[in-house]
């Protein structure tokens, strides 16, 4: 995954552009304080945390993986208080695959991820998929029905050349 970082600015979602993809954009601090102000909640060094550790990783992690990784003292319950607040404040977005663990992963400025997830059945290995089909479909359903910022959760399941091999 490629992300594009701004240090200074606040740059403008590309899901808003008329021309070009999406590029990962992962929020930076102005706008992770802003969106965290927004619902009356401050940057404490936990939640700082846990946005580095999604950060540094770009895959969708557990709350498990992510506690595992954090640069800061802190219980297991804090962090699922905090997945929980980041995942309403629109910062990270929650993926299912099916085995009844929950992963976590940065959302666009948006909050949407703009890609989807292929996994394997066996390995559990996951990979970004993009398709400008899913997109498309996104943007007849604003045509046809008015709504906005419509965002979509769907996951691929199937076996990798690895595990075909085995």
């Amino acid at each position: 995954m490629n992300c594009e970082k701004h240090p200074h600015e606040v740059p403008l979602c590309s899901c808003s552009m008329k021309k070009g993809k999406h590029p990962v954009h992962v929020p930076n601090f102005i706008e992770v304080t802003e969106k965290l102000r927004s619902k009356s909640l401050k940057i404490t060094q936990q939640r700082q945390s846990v946005l580095n550790v999604l950060q540094d990783k770009h895959i969708p992690l557990s709350i498990k993986e992510i506690h595992s990784k954090m640069d800061v003292e802190s219980d297991l319950a804090t962090v699922y208080r905090t997945m929980h607040i980041l995942e309403e404040a629109g910062l990270v977005r929650r993926c299912d695959f099916e085995d009844g663990v929950a992963r976590f992963e940065l959302a666009c400025s948006c909050g949407n991820l703009h890609h989807q997830h292929l996994v394997c059945k066996q390995c559990g290995i996951v990979i970004d998929i993009t398709t400008e089909l899913l997109e498309q479909i996104s943007k007849n359903l604003e045509i046809q029905t008015g709504y906005t910022n419509i965002i979509s959760k769907l996951e691929f399941f199937g076996i990798c050349p690895q595990c075909q091999r085995r």
